[in-house]
């Protein structure tokens, strides 16, 4: 989690699978945002970092503000 000075905060859900993360991580992100105090009431903006990337049907649903896959962030 990044509390940014713009008022966004930046959520990161880390997923390690053996394969790619499907829509199902949508309902999961969902009940862990409903413990999340924002009592400034700033922007949420979502981040997904996936070892093996997402589902085309992920992607379609743009949901995640950011997609990231591991070979992204170490280059």
């Amino acid at each position: 989690m990044f509390d940014r000075a713009d008022n966004v905060i930046t959520i990161c859900e880390i997923k390690y699978l053996q394969s790619a993360v499907d829509t199902s991580i949508i309902q999961e992100f969902e009940q862990k945002l409903k413990y999340f105090p924002n009592e400034k009431k700033k922007t949420i903006h979502k981040v997904l970092i996936s070892a093996e990337g997402v589902t085309e049907s992920l992607t379609n649903r743009a949901y995640f503000d950011r997609i990231l896959t591991l070979e992204a962030l170490v280059r």
